[in-house]
């Protein structure tokens, strides 16, 4: 390792040595190693150089996303490499809206988990992001995610919070605008706020010793949502909120925009009474119970939270483990 610091690894040199291994590495995280981390940003190479005034392109901000910080982060901290700038480097996420937390805000130590969140669906999203109080916002709480991107985030030990998926969202040039389900305060980075229901939620609530984790339906349903972890030990029950529950939902509980149905109300939000909310004399596990809305969730969601008391089959745990939030 002495040689690297000692003297510039010549980026075309590199390249040529690697490229039989693009295809091995492309997709996949990096490990924390700087050579396949290196890999991944080939798609980036002229919009890094010195003096570049070349913004990086579609396939680089892809390939940021993929990446992660904790991988950039591997690059930015690695051997020097002649032709690429750093701080160019380091812009890339805010150029790309990947808007990840600055390489030095959490070291390897305090890294807990990797959240990777993945969009199936056949349009664009924006994934909303809460922490839990005292926590650190991950990614300032929000970012774009275009059909079939995915994007790497590290959250630190004793994280907890929630994500979400925003749609129908217009926002200018400022990340100021609107979305029509999961909306949080009208702007692209939620810095703190919540999205407003109905939205289905990936929830998380990290060592403690374990980490729990759930898919809820009971702020109601916007788009399909699934957890699955991978690398823990334990039960790590794979979650999958798969039906568009927009299709099954009864007519009380429908949002619809431009003739479609968009999101499904919760009973509660729909008709906040006590009996469909757990509160006042029905905050208690023994006396609410599920109604019939609330079934209609639970049939197409059989391992989602339906109702504010659905823990026991809807609440579980992994040790250690990263987690794949899809949606769609």
């Amino acid at each position: 390792m002495k040689f690297f610091h000692e003297k510039a690894m010549p980026l075309l040199v590199l390249l040529g040595v690697m490229a039989v291994m693009v295809q091995e590495s492309k997709g996949l995280p990096c490990g924390s190693t700087f050579f396949s981390a290196l890999v991944q940003l080939i798609p980036c190479r002229a919009a890094v150089a010195p003096f570049s005034p070349v913004p990086p392109t579609e396939a680089c901000c892809t390939s940021i996303k993929a990446l992660g910080q904790p991988c950039l982060c591997t690059i930015v901290n690695g051997p020097p490499i002649s032709g690429v700038d750093r701080n160019i480097a380091l812009e890339l996420p805010e150029k790309c809206t990947a808007n990840f937390e600055p390489c030095n805000s959490l070291t390897p130590s305090l890294i807990q988990s990797f959240f990777t969140l993945q969009n199936r669906c056949e349009r664009t999203i924006w994934p909303g992001i809460l922490s839990g109080a005292g926590r650190p916002q991950l990614v300032n709480g929000g970012l774009e995610l275009k059909q079939n991107e995915k994007i790497n985030i590290n959250a630190p030990k004793g994280w907890s919070g929630r994500f979400w998926a925003r749609s129908e969202c217009s926002f200018d040039r400022s990340g100021k605008g609107r979305c029509i389900t999961g909306d949080c305060g009208g702007v692209v980075q939620c810095a703190g706020a919540g999205g407003a229901p109905p939205a289905s939620l990936a929830e998380f609530t990290l060592d403690s010793p374990l980490d729990f984790y759930d898919v809820s339906l009971v702020d109601g349903f916007n788009i399909p949502i699934s957890i699955v972890p991978s690398g823990g030990s334990g039960n790590c029950t794979e979650v999958r909120c798969l039906s568009d529950l927009n299709l099954l939902c009864p007519s009380h509980l429908q949002i619809i925009s431009n003739g479609r149905i968009v999101a499904c109300k919760s009973a509660c939000m729909a008709f906040n009474k006590p009996e469909y909310c757990c509160t006042g004399d029905y905050n208690d596990p023994k006396k609410c119970k599920p109604t019939r809305y609330s079934e209609v969730f639970k049939a197409a969601c059989p391992t989602a939270y339906s109702y504010a008391y659905d823990d026991a089959t809807s609440t579980f745990t992994c040790d250690g483990a990263n987690y794949l939030i899809t949606f769609c």
